[in-house]
């Protein structure tokens, strides 16, 4: 079981600057995480293509259909590998946590409420590929400062 994690940074800096600054700022804090990340591990292309994916989407070079596209392929991996919660491989583990970062944003219509939801997917889904994901809350420290 997962340790307890916290995100009244997270809550406080978006009730301060807002959703979408929010939803900017958890983006970037995952987007740093799985780049140090990938330089640790072998991701699988799927993963390696989704997270460049986030990365020109947030610098304005992808439109949101490729964002979309890319989130279709993580699920379709997931779905051909029968990832099912309690048999997934680190792998699969990595695909599903990365595929968070394909949105695009929480709020209706969508499977976070905000972007301290989404961080708390992130760190319960991290425990499933990496073995100390205790940098999300050094990261959570450094992106949500208010």
């Amino acid at each position: 079981m997962a340790p307890k994690f916290e995100t009244e940074a997270v809550d406080e800096f978006e009730r301060r600057f807002g959703r979408e600054t929010a939803w900017k700022r958890a983006c970037d804090l995952m987007i740093a995480y799985f780049t140090q990340l990938q330089s640790e591990m072998l991701f699988p292309e799927v993963a390696a293509l989704g997270l460049d994916a986030a990365v020109r989407y947030q610098r304005g070079e992808l439109s949101m259909n490729y964002l979309m596209e890319a989130r279709l392929a993580a699920w379709r991996y997931l779905r051909d590998q029968k990832a099912i919660a309690v048999q997934r491989t680190p792998e699969q583990h990595l695909v599903q946590a990365l595929s968070l970062l394909l949105y695009r944003g929480p709020g209706p219509g969508e499977s976070f409420d905000d972007s301290g939801d989404v961080i708390l997917s992130l760190w319960d889904r991290a425990h499933g590929f990496d073995r100390n994901p205790d940098g999300i809350a050094a990261l959570v420290t450094k992106y949500f400062a208010v």
